[in-house]
């Protein structure tokens, strides 16, 4: 059986005031610890989903500087590593877009298709790959790194510059 928050605080709030050694006096307000906190009581409806349509999806923040934007799906996305792309009839589920790196999680096209349109656009982009390892392409160039990782459903892409005389930018392929 769940439990609303108001319930529960006032229940806690009772609790904690029935276990005071005295009274308060009359016309004196009751004190309760500042390390006791409750979060503010929910209006009665469960959260709205974020436009992702992932019920907690995080907010996009500003890209990392030098990549650029995609379309997929009706949504726009920055933080693409130069010369790079989405793969055609991306379905975009997730991203999350930092300062740092940019998270993007599709749904389609299928994991094969996605490791294919990198294996072929990567380095035809000017960028190496470092490992092609089962469900895992990690390609590097153009001072960025693109990690492509599949599982059954879906793949995850994760764009992230490097810093200059990082030495992750001298990745040998291969290695």
């Amino acid at each position: 059986m769940a439990v609303r928050a108001p319930l529960l605080l006032t229940v806690a709030v009772l609790g904690l005031s029935a276990c005071s050694s005295s009274p308060t006096p009359p016309g004196a307000r009751a004190t309760v610890s500042p390390a006791i906190s409750a979060a503010p009581a929910p209006t009665g409806s469960a959260p709205a989903p974020a436009a992702s349509g992932a019920p907690f999806a995080p907010p996009t923040g500003t890209p990392a500087p030098g990549g650029h934007e995609v379309k997929a799906g009706g949504r726009t996305i920055g933080g693409i590593a130069p010369g790079l792309d989405l793969p055609p009839g991306s379905k975009v589920t997730d991203s999350i877009v930092t300062g740092e790196s940019t998270t993007v999680i599709l749904a389609a096209p299928r994991p094969a298709a996605v490791l294919a349109h990198y294996r072929a656009k990567g380095p035809a982009a000017g960028y190496t790959v470092g490992s092609d390892t089962g469900g895992t392409l990690a390609l590097t160039g153009k001072r960025w790194q693109v990690t492509v990782t599949t599982q059954a459903k879906d793949s995850t892409l994760t764009f992230q510059p490097i810093a200059a005389g990082d030495p992750t930018e001298a990745v040998t392929p291969g290695i």
